[in-house]
């Protein structure tokens, strides 16, 4: 297997392709209708020596205190384009919409932002062609959510309208939580009921079919895996 170090890398590798691509084409528009010695995107970030990152804060493992998979991400892309990273940590505020307006093309009206870069962006082509002012590229990890029903009650799942009024339950602070609560024009919003129960244990998981996955980091010992396993059962029992 390849170190994390090298694997980071090469990542790297593939997503600063699209995002060179990106800014010289965006770099040529501006060349062709305004002055010809005004710098592409690109160019202005790497002339100020720091590729600001925006990162969001309490996201285990993404971006946490510091750490995580996209903090990792964010300083592979800045070190490949030989600059240094300067993370902008943020709040989740209450759609997408609104972190993309604060975080990337428009800045917060406090003064705060906007980022060159956004980790952790929604890769959806009916969201992509919505939001124009941004551009999203080069997806990085796949999240699946399932369903689990009781047959008697709902013996058919195939749309989110067989939901119909039926109350239903999420885990909370998580994308399955924020996609139900704005899918529809946030049709399923007042049937929806948060729990909170893992998330109180310091415990972040999501769902894959019948199994319930967790992201540790790779230098996890194996009391902290004795710890997890401990944190989850109190987690179900207050749950149950």
């Amino acid at each position: 297997m390849f170190p994390v170090r090298d694997r980071v890398m090469a990542f790297a590798r593939a997503v600063l392709r699209p995002l060179l691509a990106a800014g010289c084409l965006f770099g040529l528009a501006i060349t062709g209708t305004a002055a010809a010695q005004e710098l592409s995107p690109l160019a202005k970030v790497k002339q100020s020596g720091v590729l600001k990152v925006a990162l969001y804060n309490n996201f285990p493992p993404y971006s946490h205190k510091g750490e995580g998979v996209d903090v990792d991400i964010g300083h592979a892309l800045a070190a490949k384009l030989g600059l240094k990273m300067s993370p902008l940590w943020f709040d989740a505020d209450e759609n997408m919409e609104d972190d993309l307006r604060n975080m990337v093309w428009k800045g917060h009206y406090l003064g705060y932002g906007p980022a060159d870069v956004m980790m952790h962006a929604p890769v959806d082509r009916e969201y992509m062609a919505k939001v124009d002012q941004v551009k999203f590229f080069a997806p990085y990890q796949r999240e699946r959510y399932a369903v689990g029903r009781l047959l008697d009650k709902m013996p058919i799942c195939e749309t989110f309208d067989q939901l119909g009024s039926m109350p239903y339950a999420v885990e909370g602070d998580t994308m399955a939580a924020a996609v139900m609560l704005s899918l529809d024009g946030g049709k399923y919003r007042q049937t929806m009921k948060i729990f909170k129960a893992a998330q109180e244990k310091g415990l972040r998981s999501r769902p894959l079919g019948s199994t319930l996955a967790f992201s540790p980091p790779l230098s996890i010992t194996e009391d902290e895996v004795d710890e997890i396993v401990k944190r989850l059962g109190a987690a179900m029992d207050a749950a149950a």
